[in-house]
């Protein structure tokens, strides 16, 4: 990934090397690789985890009520609160891109094709419904859904722990390859605005929130015990 440069570059960069001496983080991001200069630019090297995949399905959700740290400038944060407002703001998970098996005509049977969904791809998930609609079509199996559902635990038990902080504009990452709909990977990224705070009511981010809105809507779906095939 390039880096950024500037404070955000800095920030990313610092996350990711702090990260290594953590236990318990790294298993939650890509692996770091190193650093280093490339065609007169500077790359942080990171593990991806779609790799071996024929045929990946992903899912990448921009996490929290408040993408803008307190660096912000006004109208930063203003276009950023307009964004979050229309897209699922209030629940703190907002679908950046999604791709996924199409269905066919029956509704059931999948297709060759695949779809794309997200404000990435101008066809955001605006509210609840749409968000569980997206998260059962995508977890389309039980082993799916309840690896998710694993994996968002694991993060709300180190996030609830961790005093260093503030989780500004992250994402959480989650792929697998549609011809074995198994090994779901899934990891946090993007770190370019987390902020350091002394003490966690310095956090405004809403992190919080968006965990307990996956952790609510993946159990639903587990507890249902319907797959979308």
């Amino acid at each position: 990934k390039k880096d950024q440069g500037g404070p955000k570059g800095c920030a990313e960069l610092y996350f990711y090397r702090w990260a290594l001496d953590v236990a318990g983080v790294q298993s939650l991001m890509p692996q770091f690789v190193g650093y280093r200069m490339r065609s007169g630019s500077w790359w942080l090297g990171m593990s991806n985890i779609l790799r071996g995949f024929a045929e990946p399905c992903l899912l990448d959700v921009k996490m929290g009520t408040r993408t803008w740290n307190t660096s912000a400038s006004a109208e930063k944060a203003a276009s950023q609160a307009r964004k979050c407002a229309l897209q699922t703001g209030p629940l703190g998970v907002r679908v950046v891109g999604c791709r996924f098996a199409s269905c066919g005509a029956d509704g059931v049977h999948e297709d060759v094709g695949f779809e794309l969904v997200g404000y990435q791809h101008k066809r955001p998930v605006e509210n609840e419904v749409e968000l569980m609609q997206l998260l059962r079509v995508f977890f389309s199996t039980e082993q799916l859904r309840m690896s998710a559902l694993t994996f968002i635990h694991r993060i709300r038990a180190w996030w609830n722990d961790q005093r260093q902080f503030a989780l500004y504009a992250t994402s959480l990452f989650f792929g697998y390859d549609f011809k074995t709909k198994s090994d779901l990977r899934a990891c946090m990224i993007d770190f370019a605005n987390v902020e350091a705070i002394r003490d966690k009511t310095e956090d405004m981010s809403g992190y919080d929130v968006g965990l307990a809105t996956l952790d609510r809507l993946l159990s639903g779906l587990v507890n249902s015990g319907h797959s979308a095939m």
